[in-house]
């Protein structure tokens, strides 16, 4: 348990950093160009699917974004970095689709199996992998024109290449505080 306790506290210190630094080179970007989505500019939030995470969205263009996703689930840790375009649909202010694709890199417990034979007694021990892979996502994402929300749904495809044939898709629920721009 303070494994995985760790593991998380480090993701988030790491997310911390990224996210700074990600601001930091995307301000000037930001400033010159009309943020999407009402004056969104970024938001924060939960991400809720098969894994619990947290994601942070920011636009740089009125029609891109980059998403960082840090999540935890069962004696799995992931931190996922997004492209991602954005588009509006049924010309309804607010309301987007988005596709993208990103990385992912972590850590994963597997449960390995010994059978002592003589007395059919089995031992069981958890062993920590890295988990490296590519990712990708597709979704609608609707801002709520009177509150600083934005609703999500998404699927996003996982390939893990450490260990092979490790893939899976990933729905889920994302509920973000959204940032406005200036003006």
């Amino acid at each position: 348990m303070k494994t995985h306790a760790a593991l998380l506290l480090k993701g988030i210190f790491s997310l911390q950093f990224l996210l700074i630094t990600i601001n930091d080179w995307a301000q000037d970007k930001t400033e010159q160009m009309p943020a999407p989505s009402q004056n969104a500019t970024s938001g924060i939030g939960v991400r809720f699917g098969s894994d619990l995470g947290m994601s942070y969205k920011h636009y740089f263009k009125t029609d891109a974004a980059w998403e960082a996703i840090v999540s935890s689930g069962y004696k799995a840790f992931d931190f996922t970095m997004l492209y991602e375009r954005q588009v509006n649909i049924f010309k309804t202010p607010g309301l987007n689709f988005f596709y993208g694709a990103g990385a992912h890199a972590g850590f994963f417990q597997r449960r390995l199996s010994v059978h002592y034979d003589p007395y059919y007694y089995y031992y069981y021990s958890y062993n920590a992998y890295p988990s490296l892979g590519v990712d990708g996502i597709l979704g609608v994402e609707y801002k709520i024109p009177a509150l600083p929300l934005s609703v999500g749904l998404d699927m996003k495809p996982v390939i893990d290449f450490y260990y092979p044939g490790y893939s899976f898709l990933d729905g889920a629920l994302t509920i973000r505080y959204v940032f406005h721009g200036p003006g």
